[in-house]
């Protein structure tokens, strides 16, 4: 089983809320792991061991950071992982507060008659929902499940484009509402994708929500990057898993990004 800790140095977040968000995310790895036949994961606020996995809810990110990024991941020399999410940026306060007396989102998102919200909040047409919390957090944890080094491709044949396999970025249009605990607690998480979108055959649903619409197809909203095959040859490609020659590494190529808003 692989281990993950969340660390809250967010003064945004009380430690009651950084548990029921490991409590989540648990539940939530658990519909990425079969999805991808992957390892069973466990987050927790308490440390397991040296080599666990480091997810961190900050005010500020560290150096080096992303710009305009709400959380990313990366992996370390010594093979471990490591994310930021940012509280601040996912918790902004509303310009003044909303009929409920909150002034910020909750960490876990904002839910509006059982759907998350997304879109302009009421009354003030120019302010978004940003991407709530628990959501940053579960598409970064989806990711690095499906892709911890972030080297893993996807080869779209009849394009011929080579897709970074980010599962979180090719769903990113959707999200779900997951219910945890004995308090039913609600939290939105990222809609991802399945290894079905990652090939040309693949049968729907291509999503977990099932709405991404076809395979190596960037659907209004999501975005993703891929990189061009023309000019190049097999030769030098290492398959990652015999057994499926779609999924390969390959070297560093000139990459090209897609979005559509």
């Amino acid at each position: 089983m692989r281990r993950v800790q969340l660390i809250n140095q967010s003064a945004l977040v009380t430690p009651g809320q950084a548990k029921d968000l490991a409590v989540g995310l648990t539940k939530y790895s658990r519909l990425v792991s079969k999805a991808w036949g992957l390892e069973q994961f466990s987050v927790s606020v308490n440390p397991f061991s040296a080599d666990d996995w480091k997810f961190y809810i900050v005010d500020q990110f560290p150096d080096g950071a992303p710009q305009n990024a709400l959380g990313y991941h990366s992996e370390q020399d010594d093979g471990t992982i490591v994310a930021y999410i940012s509280a601040t940026e996912t918790m902004k306060p509303y310009p003044s507060p909303m009929p409920d007396g909150s002034t910020r989102p909750s960490p876990f998102g904002v839910i509006i008659d059982g759907v998350p919200a997304y879109g302009n909040v009421p009354g003030t047409p120019d302010l978004l929902w940003p991407g709530s919390l628990g959501e940053v957090l579960s598409h970064e944890l989806a990711e690095a499940m499906v892709d911890a080094s972030v080297n893993r491709l996807a080869v779209d044949w009849v394009n011929g484009r080579a897709w970074v396999m980010e599962v979180g970025d090719h769903a990113d249009a959707n999200r779900f509402v997951l219910t945890f605990g004995i308090r039913r607690v609600r939290m939105i998480c990222q809609d991802f994708t399945l290894p079905s979108f990652y090939d040309n055959h693949g049968k729907a649903p291509f999503s977990y929500t099932g709405k991404v619409s076809a395979p190596f197809t960037i659907d209004k909203g999501a975005y993703g990057q891929w990189m061009p095959l023309a000019g190049f040859t097999t030769v030098g490609i290492d398959r990652e898993d015999e057994s499926d020659p779609r999924i390969r590494v390959v070297p560093a190529l000139p990459t090209a990004s897609l979005m559509l808003d």
